[in-house]
């Protein structure tokens, strides 16, 4: 049974806590230690951890006090869940000190560093897994087996899309800044533009990329006479969707964050310094002469994302957050309707893929074989990623081959 060392705290206590959850999937696998670099809430996070019943958790202030004090022999598998920017770096310690990873989506904030990661998860023999969490989820799981199977036929139009609730924190965080994530499309839908890949392999793979992209849900208030003060308590305007307030900062996705950047959520989103697109279309043409679009918005009434796929022999269409599908076929007229609800469980997140990707993490080093989400997986959803950003600053069409080579 592999141990563990967790290597940032955030989204990294929420794995801890969902080991804690499941003893029937991830009994035997203890968290040896955390690493946090912020010293000042180590207090927070021991007490934490604590109530998680992870008393003996360790708790470290960086990655190499961790990998020095607990040895290979007591802790095997490193997950890697630190900002963006830090994946190269901290990739190239955990091989340095020989243990398999579980690198946290993006694989990187810019191609320079995505090119390093694959060639380093290609000179290793350990496990090196990205955590593409949507990649095994069941819904996502059940579309890349009916398109492998033949019964839409040849995949000639495929439709994506992620919808944000109201959510414009990644207007006033640590995402606002394109050098923090490599961009709003990687940082939040390299998931997406994964699958796109993935459902179509066995037909072609992408060659081009065109873009429009913008901020028009989150207009910049410049000029000598603004019209919103800098900060929402400040604001009049106390009907605003996008006020900020703290005693509401409770949901389950942020359940797990120690230390909270009030001071930058509590600035009005017009006025912030965020240089993030905030709406995104993006149109890909692949190697067969077929295509897909992925459309990104930051601001919807609902969250979901959603799935149509036109192939020659049927359509198949569903929704991420009724994990439902409709698949209908034409030659017999046929319309079956697909629920996969009954593979969730009520505490499952990402469309019940963080289980899934701890399970199949943990199996890949105790069988020797190679993860479903691979490294070179997140290096080619990076790569459109940046290559949608690029064509959407220049207006120019981007061909992948010559200007994202890997």
């Amino acid at each position: 049974m592999s141990n563990v060392i967790i290597l940032g705290a955030g989204r990294g206590l929420a794995f801890a806590h969902m080991i804690v959850l499941n003893p029937d999937l991830f009994s035997g696998h203890e968290i040896k230690g955390i690493v946090e670099i912020q010293e000042a809430v180590h207090p927070k996070l021991r007490k934490r951890l604590d109530g998680y019943g992870l008393k003996n958790t360790r708790i470290f202030r960086s990655a190499e006090e961790a990998f020095q004090a607990i040895p290979k022999e007591e802790a095997d598998a490193v997950l890697v869940v630190t900002p963006n920017a830090t994946h190269a770096e901290y990739l190239e310690l955990c091989l340095k000190y020989d243990r398999h990873v579980l690198l946290e989506k993006p694989v990187s904030t810019n191609w320079k560093d995505a090119v390093r990661i694959y060639r380093m998860a290609r000179q290793t023999e350990k496990i090196v897994q990205i955590g593409f969490v949507l990649h095994y989820s069941p819904f996502y799981r059940e579309i890349k087996k009916l398109a492998d199977s033949g019964r839409l036929g040849r995949l000639v139009s495929m439709h994506f899309s992620i919808q944000r609730d109201l959510d414009s924190e990644f207007m006033r965080g640590w995402r606002r800044l394109t050098a923090n994530t490599g961009g709003l499309l990687n940082e939040k839908s390299s998931h997406d533009l994964d699958l796109i890949q993935w459902i179509k392999t066995s037909q072609g793979s992408p060659v081009e990329v065109f873009s429009f992209g913008g901020r028009e849900f989150f207009p910049r208030d410049t000029g000598p006479d603004f019209k919103h003060p800098e900060k929402c308590s400040e604001c009049a305007d106390k009907t605003c969707p996008f006020r900020f307030d703290p005693s509401l900062y409770s949901t389950i996705a942020r359940e797990y964050s120690l230390n909270p950047d009030f001071e930058n959520f509590s600035k009005c989103v017009y006025r912030t310094d965020a240089d993030i697109f905030t709406d995104q279309t993006v149109l890909i043409r692949f190697s067969d002469d077929t295509h897909a679009t992925f459309n990104l918005n930051a601001v919807s009434a609902k969250s979901d994302r959603t799935v149509a796929i036109y192939g020659t022999e049927g359509t198949l269409c569903g929704s991420l957050s009724r994990a439902e599908l409709t698949l209908m076929t034409f030659r017999d007229h046929q319309t079956e309707k697909i629920s996969l609800n009954r593979l969730l469980k009520s505490n499952d997140m990402h469309g019940g893929g963080d289980t899934r990707i701890l399970q199949d993490f943990f199996e890949c080093i105790e069988k020797h074989h190679r993860p479903s989400a691979s490294v070179r997986d997140g290096v080619a959803a990076s790569r459109l990623a940046f290559a949608a950003d690029k064509s959407a600053v220049t207006g120019l069409k981007v061909d992948l081959e010559t200007e994202f080579p890997f």
